[in-house]
């Protein structure tokens, strides 16, 4: 992240290396006993994520106040489909956002796959938006949740 006078700017952040070596071992001094239940349930998870790259969508989002009305401050929300491969979005076909019963049209559907299926709106306030993902190949759909909070601004 950079910060200077024409703003910030943010990059992705360093990919933690897959077989780490001794020397990229996190030590945070944390020691706990983990039944080996656990440790190859979590294994398992990972070989799904590497193998199947549906697993990596999520939903992403990012707020800037917008103006005030009505004595609140707005703020511009732009929330859209990501994933860590990028193969994933390309079997997207479209998404459907259900926002807070609040929104005059609480339910939104999004098709344009080369803006990553991007929805904007503005908000007043925190709230979890939820999202039901159509894959070209799949009747059901893949439902995702996330949580939008709003940095506020700076008087």
């Amino acid at each position: 992240m950079e910060v200077g006078p024409r703003g910030f700017v943010l990059e992705s952040a360093p990919r933690l290396p897959d077989d780490p070596g001794p020397d990229e071992i996190i030590d945070d001094g944390e020691t706990t006993e983990i039944s080996t239940e656990f440790v190859e349930r979590e294994k398992a998870i990972k070989k799904k994520d590497v193998t199947d790259p549906l697993e990596s969508l999520q939903l992403v989002h990012r707020t800037k106040f917008l103006r005030v009305k009505n004595g609140r401050d707005y703020y511009r929300i732009v929330v859209s489909l990501g994933g860590a491969v990028p193969e994933a979005l390309s079997k997207v076909k479209r998404v459907i956002y259900y926002l807070h019963h609040t929104f005059k049209n609480p339910v939104r559907q999004v098709e344009d796959a080369s803006k990553k299926f991007s929805l904007k709106t503005a908000a007043w306030g925190e709230f979890t938006i939820r999202a039901d993902v159509y894959l070209n190949d799949r009747a059901e759909p893949i439902r995702l949740s996330r949580y939008i909070n709003i940095e506020p601004r700076e008087a």
